[in-house]
């Protein structure tokens, strides 16, 4: 009877103590957590719920995680179809490899390629347009086809911008002229307004593939020159400014090979 008694009073003190918590420090103690814990604690209860999906909540995670270098631990190794590899799962012993990699099922939606990734979101190039895709939560946007239409010679980017939080895809393509010369297509998705966006874009370097995000940019590297004479560099796109900024110089290291 009296351990009953005990229980029931600590039960009401731990009870308590919860209500007396404040709701910045529930929202300190979670901004610390993983993307897989949060979507765990999402289930606790309507309050829970409700705070960890409000925007301003995710904004902050993403900072804390960005600050602290906490990167997803889920890397791409397949984009056709979709599989990633879990970095934290090959630290347990008991795991066999179908815990390991994981294969995502987008529905109708398969991906023919990945156009870039950024803060744990991938952009992956669709039949009919562009897919953002969280592989942590499983959670995805379907975007619009651009209007850039050619049947090779395309790149991609997928990055954020800070100054105005959003999120932007580049897609560009170059195009044979009636004389023969190169041209080139470039336009901007922006997931803050929903729509694309023609950019102007003088002297575009010759780019291929999918670039890399670091920093506000998204980078692609070039060669320059021709049999023994090439030269490599990094182009970088400012998602900002959108514009192509100077080209950085890849150093030769001799016996490395990039």
């Amino acid at each position: 009877m009296r351990s009953m008694k005990r229980h029931f009073a600590e039960t009401n003190r731990s009870s308590a103590m919860a209500e007396n918590i404040t709701e910045d420090i529930i929202i300190d103690i979670l901004s610390r957590l993983p993307v897989k814990s949060l979507m765990r604690f999402k289930c606790v209860s309507k309050r829970w719920w409700s705070l960890i999906s409000d925007q301003h909540f995710v904004k902050l995670h993403l900072q804390r995680l960005i600050l602290e270098n906490m990167t997803p631990s889920q890397k791409i190794i397949r984009s056709n179809p979709l599989q990633t590899i879990d970095y934290e799962a090959l630290d347990n012993d008991e795991v066999n490899d179908h815990v390991v990699v994981e294969s995502h099922d987008l529905g109708r939606d398969e991906p023919w390629g990945l156009a870039g990734s950024c803060h744990g979101l991938v952009s992956l190039a669709v039949d009919d347009g562009f897919l953002v895709y969280n592989p942590t939560t499983k959670e995805s946007r379907k975007l619009p086809g651009s209007n850039l239409v050619a049947e090779h010679e395309f790149f991609h980017g997928f990055g954020y911008n800070s100054a105005t939080d959003d999120y932007k895809i580049v897609h560009g393509a170059f195009f044979t002229a009636n004389d023969g010369s190169k041209e080139c297509g470039l336009e901007i998705f922006s997931l803050r307004s929903g729509s694309w966006r023609r950019v102007l874009s003088q002297d575009v370097p010759k780019l291929d593939g999918v670039g890399i995000y670091l920093n506000g940019a998204v980078h692609w590297i070039v060669n320059h020159g021709s049999g023994n004479r090439i030269n490599q560099a990094i182009i970088p796109f400012g998602l900002a400014t959108e514009t192509f900024e100077e080209a950085i110089p890849i150093p030769k290291v001799e016996g490395i090979v990039f």
